[in-house]
């Protein structure tokens, strides 16, 4: 009788302080289900620290200023004047440039419509002869701009009209191109990683029924020192572009180019020194051409300009000089 008392009260006291078993509802997740969360919050972080790769236009911006110097012939005059915060005209003059027997002469305005860090810009110009250059470029969001250009001559069928519409992203661009004679380009450049970019672009010209489409990729060195361009066109064309940031004053560029049905190649080099006051360019390329620029300084209003071009070997040389004055 007393180990069956015992038995019973053994029994109850392990009744009352059982666990309740967890109700499903509180159950935890399953491993596999916590694993792939916790993979789509690392690349949504990844994916928001993406750097912008800047507009497929401007991708061989930086490359082409320095393999390609703003060299001209003959003289030149620049005049901008400011009539005040939003409005401002310019004269521009070039003489003895055997290719323009007369010269040119340019006059243009220039109006800014609202406030902001992108407010709107009217732009027009006029020649001599009668060519009139119109461009306005307008803000429509956060994230989408358009441009529209017009230029009107007098020659027959020699006008051309332009719209774009860029959208700019956080971590890729993106730019829609309608032209009169049925053109439509589009063009879209996106970050994979915070070194890597890929894109491409392709037009439309309906007046001659052709596609012509390319593809580009662009790798930016971690500590930001140097960045290599490749591109490939639909003619078969490879393009290779290295820039390099020796300092803040020197910059190096080179592009080669090859042709692969027709097996022709060609290569530049170029630099640019930055001296605050002066600022020099240089570039040579594979048939020894030379190009060379230099912007100087003279008052915080008036800057000298001298260029030279040309093959010293085939005494092929131009020569410029001019005068950039802004008040």
């Amino acid at each position: 009788m007393l180990a069956f008392l015992a038995k019973r009260k053994i029994l109850a006291t392990s009744s009352a302080t059982a666990v309740p078993l967890p109700d499903v509802k509180d159950a935890p997740e399953d491993l596999s289900t916590n694993s792939l969360v916790q993979a789509v919050e690392a690349i949504e972080k990844a994916h928001k620290s993406l750097p912008n790769p800047g507009t497929f236009e401007n991708l061989l911006g930086e490359v082409k200023s320095v393999l390609m110097p703003s060299t001209f012939e003959g003289f030149r005059f620049d005049f901008q004047r400011n009539l005040g915060p939003r409005f401002a005209v310019n004269h521009a003059l070039l003489l003895g440039c055997p290719q323009i027997p007369g010269g040119v002469y340019q006059f243009g305005a220039t109006t800014v419509v609202g406030d902001g860090p992108e407010p709107t810009l009217l732009r027009g110009q006029v020649s001599h002869d009668g060519s009139v250059d119109a461009r306005w470029h307008m803000k429509l969001s956060e994230s989408f701009k358009m441009r529209a250009q017009a230029q009107l001559k007098q020659e027959a069928h020699a006008s051309q009209a332009m719209v774009d519409i860029d959208f700019n992203g956080a971590d890729c661009t993106a730019n829609l191109k309608v032209g009169n004679g049925i053109l439509i380009g589009v063009n879209y450049l996106q970050s994979v990683t915070k070194e890597w970019a890929f894109g491409g672009e392709g037009y439309y010209y309906g007046k001659h029924r052709k596609t012509i489409t390319s593809y580009v990729a662009k790798y930016t060195d971690p500590s930001g020192k140097w960045t290599g361009i490749t591109s490939y066109g639909a003619q078969g064309t490879w393009q290779l572009h290295y820039l390099r940031k020796v300092s803040d004053r020197v910059r190096l560029a080179t592009e080669l180019v090859y042709n692969q049905p027709s097996g022709e190649a060609a290569s530049s080099f170029g630099v640019e020194v930055d001296l605050r006051q002066t600022r020099f360019v240089s570039s040579i390329d594979h048939t020894f051409k030379l190009a060379t620029a230099l912007e100087c300084k003279v008052l915080p209003q008036l800057q000298l300009l001298l260029s030279a071009e040309g093959t010293p070997a085939a005494d092929d040389l131009k020569f410029g000089y001019g005068f950039q004055f802004m008040m």
